[in-house]
């Protein structure tokens, strides 16, 4: 496991210390300042990649270091949204707490990966956001009864994603991409997403008792 990563997902589960593993949440908690925090983590750690895709894919250079001259370029399989999953995975291990990254793509691009396509509540959300056009850092959370008897009670939360510059690279115009042939470094098709548009989400779903 690579430095970043360690750190990454200690810091996620430092946030939720608090929480016996596999035993759902039996106290009174703040779950709409919880998710925010784990939020706040995610896209921390998913900027610090995209901040340094040219570092990790660039033989011989090195964070905080300038880029080496005319040193050979590969994509070694790490970009945003797979670095944060893989934190994920382990942090859902270890709380029970589920965390997806939802898009529906664009025209005629579904989601890169079709395990991101929303659910019924996910995409509901997205529909919300694009209606209302709210602020970028609001998110929206609420309790659900789910399942047959005995009724379970989960707490989901939805975090928009909006298209910045750091996106750019990989999911802008086609016409800069950096192989000539409108995909990009990661070998999928850029989708001409522009600043500002939604692109998706993060879906948290937590365990209630």
């Amino acid at each position: 496991m690579r430095p970043l990563q360690k750190i990454a997902i200690s810091a996620l589960i430092c946030t939720l210390a608090i929480f016996p593993a596999g035993t759902g949440l039996t106290q009174v908690y703040d779950f709409e300042k919880m998710s925010r925090n784990i939020i706040t983590l995610l896209t921390i750690a998913g900027f610090s990649v995209a901040d340094n895709l040219d570092v990790i894919n660039m033989h011989n250079a090195k964070l905080g270091m300038p880029l080496p001259e005319n040193q050979p370029y590969s994509h070694k399989g790490i970009d945003p949204i797979q670095f944060a999953k893989t934190i994920t995975r382990d942090f859902t291990i270890r709380t029970g707490i589920a965390v997806r990254f939802v898009s529906e793509g664009k025209g005629e691009y579904g989601p890169r990966n079709p395990a991101d396509q929303p659910d019924t509540w996910e995409q509901a959300q997205i529909n919300r956001f694009k209606e209302l056009g709210l602020s970028p850092d609001i998110g929206f959370g609420e309790f659900l009864k789910v399942g047959e008897k005995p009724k379970r009670v989960i707490y989901r939360y939805f975090y928009p994603l909006y298209i910045n510059e750091r996106c750019l690279k990989c999911h802008g115009d086609p016409a800069n991409s950096p192989t000539g042939d409108g995909k990009d470094i990661t070998d999928y098709y850029m989708e001409n997403y522009k600043i500002g548009e939604l692109r998706g989400g993060i879906s948290l779903t937590f365990p209630v008792k």
